[in-house]
């Protein structure tokens, strides 16, 4: 899970969607680096609600975006089928 300890800085919302995307990969990178393509578990981001209020749906659509083609990345929908 993400936090987001600067909520309240004054950023618009684009600003905190390419922190949200930039903070993301970073622990992508972190958590995948040297592994290789080797089929491995996949990571799923989550954000709070205190951290982001009525902005959650669009950021978690901007962290789809950003992820998508991440072959480590896991969105969670199959679980909601």
């Amino acid at each position: 899970m993400m936090y987001e300890p600067s909520t309240g800085d004054g950023e618009n919302v684009e600003q905190k969607a390419e922190k949200v995307k930039k903070a993301s990969q970073k622990f992508f990178d972190m958590a995948y680096d040297g592994l290789g393509d080797r089929k491995l578990a996949k990571m799923m981001i989550a954000l709070r609600t205190p951290d982001y209020g009525e902005l959650i749906p669009l950021m978690l659509k901007k962290l789809d975006d950003a992820h998508r083609a991440n072959p480590h990345y896991w969105d969670g929908c199959d679980i909601l089928q």
